[in-house]
């Protein structure tokens, strides 16, 4: 038995997805679609410029800092007093900062890879923030005062970051313990930054090393 032909032009209709139904539920389908690439591409792009500002800022530890090496300690042979030497590779700059000759002592052993039979104070506070689940992400030479240098430590736990005050010898002799970077204040380094050629001479003329 034949069906009517309006079941039949209904289930053609349906078989080939034009009814009315069908293709208003198409529509939403695709705009529901659409709206989502659009909302995830915006968010996409939005979310990579947050992150590779994120990036940059970390890179270089903000605006108004400089990331510098250590390259060693030398004993000034006027003043008798051990100094540490910080390297600003891309602009030859040297920062020397005069410090104790236990902290000298410190610094040089690590960068010597010398160990000492017992844990230095370095070594120490190293134990004490990693077994608090905790890591020094880097240190920051942020001004001088009074002659006297000062520092502060970026310490990282439980996802919290904490910002301690610290000595330079101190913060530095950490710093390298953790293989963190460290920074300079671009006011300090332009102050008491000197060239290359003065750092040379400094070093050859005056100073023994350590």
């Amino acid at each position: 038995m034949e069906t009517t032909p309006e079941i039949n032009s209904s289930a053609r209709d349906v078989s080939l997805g034009t009814s009315p139904v069908n293709k208003n539920a198409m529509r939403r389908i695709i705009l529901i679609v659409l709206s989502a690439f659009l909302f995830f591409g915006i968010a996409g792009i939005f979310s990579k410029k947050y992150l590779i500002n994120r990036h940059i800022l970390y890179v270089a530890g903000g605006s108004d800092v400089t990331e510098v090496k250590v390259i060693g300690v030398v004993m000034d042979s006027l003043s008798g007093s051990p100094a540490v030497f910080l390297h600003h590779e891309s602009e030859d700059v040297y920062l020397p900062i005069w410090i104790g000759a236990s902290e000298a002592v410190a610094i040089q052993a690590e960068l010597s890879g010398v160990k000492s039979p017992r844990p230095l104070t370095n070594d120490l506070l190293k134990t004490v923030i990693e077994s608090l689940d905790a890591t020094l992400e880097k240190i920051i030479i942020n001004k001088v005062a009074n002659d006297t240098y000062y520092a502060v430590l970026h310490i990282i736990a439980h996802g919290v970051s904490t910002d301690i005050d610290a000595r330079p010898s101190d913060a530095i002799g950490l710093a390298i313990r953790f293989k963190c970077p460290i920074f300079v204040s671009n006011d300090v380094l332009k102050e008491y930054g000197v060239s290359s050629g003065d750092a040379a001479k400094k070093r050859s003329e005056k100073s023994r090393k350590i």
